[in-house]
């Protein structure tokens, strides 16, 4: 019998070299680059909806069951089954996470399902790449928290990485073109709107120049972001007081404000 590789977690008594090597799995897992991995049945029948009930099917010790998964992505998964340490998915990348997400959520894992989301949603405020990467999952499960800030992130990146982000699901990309296309027209709108600062920046020139300087500081920050929030409008402002030592709460100042969270709260949301 072949020796199998395995996590030191899990294991069979098996001969090697003429000598009785004793470890502890009950069965054995081969990935689909054909490396086994053993398993506690016991473990996988308490960690994965998936697997069946101890003592409702027979097997030997040669029985192995061939998965779909390669082997980085099954052992990860075994280490979720077992009473073992747990690594930091987000450290391991965004294919590795959602290769995992996808092997929890067919097998049922529900520990490592919430580590691969913890890690997709950390690594997707990381990336605009990887934010679109995980679009497609969300929408399949209905997640549709933080989805706005999530697609709002995308709205710069090629064409092509779209669409190959999304190219099992073609509703998807129509609807993402679409999201695109009116987020443009929402945003110019707010991006017309921050431009009112010329009214501030004449009217302060001559007689409070700082006052000016705050409206260019603040105007500065907001012209050009991707994806304009009501926390980023009083950053902005946050920063433009202290920058200038100025408290920025006048009559125009507010009317400025309250017209760039007006755009703010029409803009579209996806979907």
């Amino acid at each position: 019998m072949e020796f199998p590789i395995l996590p030191r977690f899990l294991a069979s008594s098996v001969q090697r070299y003429g000598i009785q090597v004793v470890v502890y799995s009950e069965i054995y897992n081969e990935s689909s680059d054909g490396v086994k991995l053993g398993a506690h049945m016991k473990n996988l029948e308490s960690f994965n909806n998936a697997f069946p009930i101890t003592g409702t099917v027979t097997h030997t010790i040669d029985d192995t069951v061939k998965l779909t998964e390669n082997s980085d992505i099954l052992l990860l998964l075994l280490k979720y089954s077992h009473y073992d340490d747990h690594p930091d998915i987000a450290d391991l990348g965004i294919d590795t996470a959602i290769a995992l997400m996808n092997a929890a959520d067919k097998y049922g894992n529900h520990s490592a399902m919430s580590a691969c989301r913890t890690a997709m949603s950390y690594l997707a405020r990381r990336s605009p790449t990887n934010a679109i990467r995980i679009l497609p999952y969300k929408i399949a499960h209905g997640d549709f928290n933080e989805i706005d800030d999530l697609v709002r992130s995308t709205m710069d990146l090629p064409t092509q990485t779209v669409l190959d982000a999304t190219k099992h699901d073609p509703q998807i990309y129509f609807t993402y073109t679409l999201y695109k296309e009116k987020y443009k027209v929402a945003l110019k709108k707010f991006r017309d709107a921050v431009v009112g600062y010329h009214f501030l920046t004449e009217e302060y020139a001559r007689s409070c120049p700082s006052y000016a300087r705050a409206a260019e500081i603040f105007s500065a920050q907001l012209r050009y972001i991707p994806s304009p929030t009501e926390e980023s409008i009083e950053e902005a402002r946050n920063v433009a007081q202290r920058e200038t030592n100025n408290i920025l709460t006048s009559k125009k100042w507010k009317s400025w404000i309250y017209s760039l969270k007006k755009e703010i709260s029409i803009i579209v949301t996806f979907g």
